[in-house]
């Protein structure tokens, strides 16, 4: 049985994590700095609002099942147990696809409404958060396999199409401002696809019906702590939009991505120490039922 993984695996693991999530913080500032150069205020308030309800929406049951990911396919891998991993996996990114196109349905309709957004406006946010959506749950996977450095390798390549296609899109005088983000976080999600799928979880393997109740219980406390934290900075934008002027909201939105970079670098450590909490946990109790 593998040993636990060790600190100095968990700092490797950290330092990556950060490198990962700094690329992912300076695509959303060089983003709407790009937006914001090429438009006027009120489009770059737009964008970031759209940007923001994305956000927020994929922090929800996306990023709980995310956070299960991250916990439970490595405890069973710390038990030794291969398949209930894949099994836990797949249970979780098929119930991710599904919650993605609901949400993604829901949260287009109710901002399309809210903000009495264009057709393309509206089918574009929705793109964005079932995106979002599935590339939170499958990094969620790529932590939970412990395969960080090839996560942070897909982050910048997500990061480098995310920027060049802004940069084409503003070019060429185009309006798709939320089309490079999409095509961004979908480089994580089919290398992910890549990576993970290369082996299939064992079809005689089932996610055994008490662990499905403790991963569900998870879920649902994981999607609100997110929702109550994150989810409140990145929603802000759209509560804006109540109180005060467009112009006041560009800055607001220019503000959060200003941060972005540094608000995401704390959270490194804790994505990687969190799945080797976990594998320790399992490897530790294993061992001492002499299994």
């Amino acid at each position: 049985m593998r040993s636990p993984v060790g600190r100095p695996r968990v700092v490797r693991a950290g330092l990556l994590s950060m490198v990962g999530l700094v690329a992912l913080g300076l695509t959303r500032l060089v983003h709407i700095s790009l937006v914001g150069r090429a438009t006027d205020k009120p489009t770059v308030a737009l964008v970031g609002t759209l940007i923001g309800v994305a956000t927020t929406a994929g922090l929800f049951l996306p990023g709980g099942l995310a956070s299960a990911a991250s916990k439970f396919i490595p405890f069973h891998r710390g038990k030794g147990d291969a398949g209930t991993a894949r099994a836990v996996h797949q249970l979780l990114s098929w119930s991710g696809i599904v919650t993605a196109v609901a949400l993604g349905a829901v949260v287009g309709a109710g901002t399309g409404v809210l903000l009495d957004l264009s057709p393309a406006d509206t089918v574009a946010v929705s793109v964005l958060t079932a995106v979002f959506s599935v590339y939170s749950i499958e990094k969620g996977a790529l932590y939970g396999f412990d395969r960080i450095a090839p996560y942070a390798r897909l982050e910048i390549a997500g990061s480098v199409v995310a920027i060049a296609s802004t940069v084409v899109v503003v070019t060429v005088g185009g309006h798709a401002y939320l089309a490079p983000l999409i095509l961004g976080y979908s480089v994580l999600i089919v290398g992910a696809w890549v990576l993970l799928r290369r082996r299939h979880s064992d079809s005689s393997v089932r996610v055994t019906r008490p662990d499905r109740r403790e991963i569900t219980e998870f879920v649902l406390l994981a999607s609100a702590g997110g929702l109550a934290s994150a989810g409140l900075l990145q929603l802000l934008p759209l509560l804006a939009r109540w109180f005060t002027t467009k112009d006041e909201v560009s800055y607001f939105v220019t503000g959060v991505a200003l941060v972005a970079p540094l608000y995401f670098l704390p959270r490194a450590l804790g994505m990687a120490l969190f799945p080797a909490m976990a594998h320790a946990h399992a490897w530790y109790s294993s061992r001492q039922r002499g299994l």
